[in-house]
């Protein structure tokens, strides 16, 4: 019998890489939050961050009587300051950058500036609105998580504070091992790779799942679909763990991250017409306005990517 050496084969998993950063930034205390992620990861990545806020259109704050025009100018100005204390916060990091400032529905122009300058990757931050205010108020970083097809860093409420020294020092990347989830699996071994991280991959089946007798067979089985989806021989900078939980998705996902110590969840969401799988991207946000640490998500880019008109346009950009 002629004896063979199993070697193991190349995944085809490829690395992926962030030349083009937009952070968007409401100036609150959770945009401030999420700099700190963006202007990191752009000097990691040597790429260039774009730093956009969006204002609200003067007609969209009078629906029940105008608005005096000296009130507006105190806001435009107040506006103002704040660009260009973002502008000399950002020349300070010694990172390019250009600062963007437009007017209209916040979503629809992130949309439009991802595709104007190919952006690779989105930064925000989220005040985490839930119950009755979620429903009056909306939530704009769920809005845009699900309508962009490119990964976008959320930094929630409970993120914990900024660690320059480590900012990433443990990665929890959770699968449903459908399609869409494991679009992610590139992003969680590029971010371990990048920041020398720890990577636990791991499975919740559905709360209320049986199988019967064959649960033990049906761990091992999970198991070993996680260490094919991202094979310990492709992070040869770590020692990466597989995690087979079962219960809530929320509540598990969050459990793991925790006891780790983890310092970011990656996670692949699903389009909003494939929401039969219990990881869709409400459960996302609930991960993310929980999670002690900031939440990558990654919308797969469907056959055809959208295109987006360029109308005409003032666009105020101070750049470094």
């Amino acid at each position: 019998m002629t004896s063979q050496v199993l070697v193991p084969q190349p995944s085809a998993l490829t690395r992926v890489r962030f030349d083009k950063i937009l952070f968007a930034t409401d100036f609150s205390e959770a945009s401030r939050h999420a700099q700190r992620y963006a202007v990191a990861l752009a000097r990691l990545f040597d790429a260039r961050l774009f730093a956009l806020h969006v204002e609200t259109p003067a007609e969209s704050l009078m629906p029940y009587g105008e608005v005096s025009s000296s009130l507006l100018g105190k806001m435009r100005e107040v506006r103002e300051i704040q660009m260009h204390l973002l502008q000399e916060s950002l020349q300070r990091e010694g990172i390019p950058f250009a600062c963007l400032l437009e007017v209209g529905d916040t979503k629809e122009k992130i949309c439009e500036i991802i595709h104007q300058y190919s952006i690779d990757l989105l930064v925000l931050g989220t005040h985490g609105r839930q119950g009755l205010t979620r429903v009056l108020l909306g939530s704009t970083a769920e809005n845009v998580f699900r309508s962009v097809t490119l990964p976008v860093l959320t930094v929630g409420p409970h993120s914990s504070p900024f660690n320059p020294r480590q900012p990433i020092g443990h990665i929890v990347y959770a699968t449903d091992f459908s399609q869409d989830s494991e679009a992610a699996a590139p992003y969680a071994i590029s971010m371990a790779e990048q920041f020398h991280a720890g990577l636990t991959v791991m499975h919740v089946s559905p709360e209320g799942a049986s199988f019967g007798s064959d649960e033990p067979h049906m761990e091992t089985y999970f198991r070993d679909r996680l260490r094919t989806l991202i094979p310990q021989f492709e992070c040869e900078w770590c020692n990466v763990e597989y995690a087979v939980e079962k219960g809530d998705t929320v509540e598990r996902v969050l459990a793991v991250a925790d006891e780790r110590r983890s310092d970011l969840i990656v996670l692949g969401i699903h389009s909003p017409i494939t929401f039969m799988s219990h990881l869709p991207g409400r459960t996302a946000y609930q991960i993310i306005c929980n999670a002690s640490c900031p939440v990558l998500t990654v919308l797969p880019r469907p056959a055809a990517n959208f295109a987006v008109e360029s109308p005409d346009r003032a666009v105020r950009a101070f750049h470094s």
